[in-house]
């Protein structure tokens, strides 16, 4: 009878245990926005949440919630979708101490947060960081032992320093804006696979910490870097996969981009102080548009000599500019347009072009322009439209001659406002130049 009794002892209290023994996986989404909230989940012990969390409130237009601490989460190992720390007034992480992996993004979006202490053990992270508005978040170091990361963006916060050296590639963008001083966090990094986009960074001097980047399989982008005077960090970068674009910047020379032979979208440098391509020795090709405009201090192409491929070229308002010389590789074009270049003095530079053709041919507004000799190789313009227009001491139209003869009669052709105004059948019969 005792045994018995026993038993039914026993049973009663393993079911008992059983039914106040929490499971340590959470499956669903979490939203988190007060530290009632934070402490009451807690108190469940979970160690893996099967989903998304959100900590705050998502929506800007609400006011920032009064979430504090986060010290109850410390039994959280793992997040397999997003983690999201949005508008809250934490000015730590403490309490993610534990925290090793998130399968999804990590979002971090607050206007009191100081540094990012409690995320020491993040090591793996299959999605994109974004760490954006965190006005008074100085120090990131805590994020030292990232290996894994999608992509990285850094959108207007005070952080000057990252320490992202264990990261070797990153597979999506990388997005940097606003007050970084240096990029030396980044010396391990070898290829980009999205977007390189740096900007609104006056304190960066240089591209020191990509030393060791091979490969941007996206755009790079550079804007606003008032003090970046050189490309000095990127020696070892042989491709740039889509466009390269270099807006209100001081750059003064393409040094360090001295291995770059491919662009694979369009070049465009605007509002710039550059004033020689000392430093593209290497390119090769551009893919897309090669446009050059607002760039005052530019004088000659000269440095570009080895460039062979150019989709189309666009050279608008560059008031130092004399001549093309460093072109003279090119021999097929995909449009042609050189407008407002108020001292070009000569196409000298186009000497081995012998096709333009697609959609427009345009010389206009180059007042010294004297004569279109650069041209003289020109044998097919299959465009939409030749203007040649306001060139005011333009008086020479012979080096179009041989071009013309093969030129569609359907093609639209304007020639006015330069000192000599020919006709199609004057440059063609000869009566070229004046």
């Amino acid at each position: 009878m005792m045994r018995k009794i026993l038993i039914i002892t026993i049973l009663a209290f393993t079911i008992f245990a059983c039914e106040k023994e929490e499971d340590p996986i959470y499956t669903g989404d979490v939203r988190l926005s007060t530290n009632e909230e934070v402490k009451e989940f807690g108190a469940k012990h979970i160690q893996e949440i099967n989903g998304s969390l959100l900590l705050g409130v998502e929506d800007s237009s609400d006011d920032v919630s009064n979430l504090l601490t986060l010290s109850a989460l410390s039994s959280l190992q793992k997040i397999s979708g997003d983690l999201r720390i949005i508008n809250t007034g934490l000015k730590d992480l403490f309490g993610l101490n534990n925290l090793t992996y998130i399968g999804g993004d990590l979002q971090i979006s607050n206007t009191t947060l100081q540094n990012l202490d409690g995320l020491e053990n993040l090591v793996y992270f299959e999605g994109a960081l974004t760490i954006s508005g965190n006005y008074k978040l100085v120090d990131i170091a805590s994020l030292s032992n990232l290996k894994i990361i999608q992509s990285l963006k850094i959108i207007n916060s005070s952080i000057s320093e990252l320490p992202f050296e264990r990261i070797v590639i990153i597979p999506g963008d990388l997005i940097m804006w606003g007050n970084l001083r240096d990029i030396n966090g980044l010396k391990n990094l070898t290829t980009i696979g999205g977007i390189l986009d740096i900007r609104n960074n006056n304190y960066m001097t240089s591209m020191e910490g990509l030393n060791n980047l091979i490969s941007a399989g996206g755009d790079l982008l550079i804007k606003d870097c008032y003090n970046l005077e050189t490309f000095t960090g990127l020696e070892n970068l042989e491709e740039i996969g889509g466009d390269f674009f270099v807006n209100e910047c001081d750059i003064i020379s393409m040094e360090g981009l001295n291995k770059l032979s491919s662009i694979g979208g369009g070049f465009t440098l605007s509002n710039c102080n550059l004033k020689t391509f000392t430093g593209l020795s290497s390119l090769e090709k551009i893919e897309g548009k090669f446009s050059i405009y607002d760039c005052d201090s530019i004088e000659t192409l000269t440095s570009l000599s080895s460039l062979k491929e150019v989709g189309s070229i666009y050279f608008y308002n560059n008031r130092s500019l004399k001549n093309l010389k460093g072109l003279i590789k090119l021999k097929k074009l995909y449009g042609l347009k050189i407008t407002e270049n108020f001292n070009l003095l000569t196409l000298e530079g186009l000497d081995s072009l012998n096709t333009v053709e697609d959609v427009h041919f345009i010389i206009q507004n180059n007042w010294v322009l004297k004569d279109l000799d650069g041209l003289s190789n020109l044998q097919s313009i299959n465009v939409q439209s030749i203007i040649i227009s306001r060139n005011d001491e333009l008086a020479d139209f012979c080096g179009l001659r041989k071009g013309l003869e093969s030129t569609p009669e359907t093609i639209t052709m304007s020639i006015w406002g330069n000192a000599y105004n020919p006709t199609r059948e004057a440059i063609l019969s000869g009566d070229c130049a004046q």
